[in-house]
């Protein structure tokens, strides 16, 4: 499969996805919103399935933000076609705007956590606990249709799938190279406050290698869940 790739900042990259993607075979191509590309939405829909990354910006925002209205038409665009979409963090409040659902300021949520799974076709083998990685400050209501994937205590809504689409607050893409990007990251802009939730490299090293082996089983369920 061909794959459409939105990202929203630099260190906003496809992670582990992009170790499945290779591993299955799949190709794809990456889309710099922050750098003003702006595909054709014929062109966009020539591909099979569509990854939307996170980033800072909120998708209630597109004066801010006009990146943020092309991702919302990309996500339309493969929720009307009935075509494969994976949407990660502000890709998946993306998502469930499109869908009609409101995203709204959350709970501000950080580092290493554990999500409750929910049992679905999507979600099998995942076991009743995973841990990710949380980032974000808004967040979504379940769209009309949707299925809850996962939850969490404090912000309740962390996942759903809705026909061929897999929505996730988190990011299970996080690999050592983007774990890095993103210390290095907090330490320019002088955020201790946030570095002190990331743990030392052995120990996130630890935990990335069981979130990329849970992200894989994910993957695989859900392509086999939209195709």
């Amino acid at each position: 499969m061909r794959f459409i790739v939105f990202r929203h900042a630099p260190a906003e990259g496809l992670g582990s996805i992009a170790h499945w993607l290779d591993l299955k075979g799949h190709t794809y191509f990456y889309v710099d919103l922050f750098r003003q590309q702006n595909p054709p939405p014929a062109l966009v829909l020539n591909y099979d399935g569509l990854i939307l990354m996170g980033g800072p910006q909120s998708v209630n925002d597109t004066k801010t933000y006009p990146e943020v209205a092309h991702t919302l038409r990309a996500a339309q665009l493969f929720l009307s076609a009935r075509k494969p979409i994976l949407g990660i963090c502000l890709g998946a409040q993306a998502i469930a705007k499109a869908l009609g659902a409101k995203v709204y300021q959350s709970a501000f949520e950080f580092g290493f956590q554990k999500v409750k799974v929910h049992p679905h076709e999507m979600t099998e083998g995942l076991g009743e606990v995973l841990e990710c990685f949380q980032w974000h400050g808004e967040n979504f209501e379940l769209p009309q249709g949707a299925t809850k994937l996962f939850s969490g205590d404090v912000v309740a809504n962390q996942g759903f799938a809705w026909e061929k689409a897999l929505a996730m607050q988190f990011h299970m893409e996080l690999n050592e190279g983007l774990y890095e990007a993103w210390r290095e990251e907090l330490k320019r802009e002088k955020r201790d406050d946030l570095l002190t939730r990331m743990p030392p490299r052995e120990d996130a090293l630890r935990r990335l290698k069981s979130m990329e082996s849970m992200l894989v089983k994910l993957l695989d369920n859900w392509l086999a869940c939209a195709t």
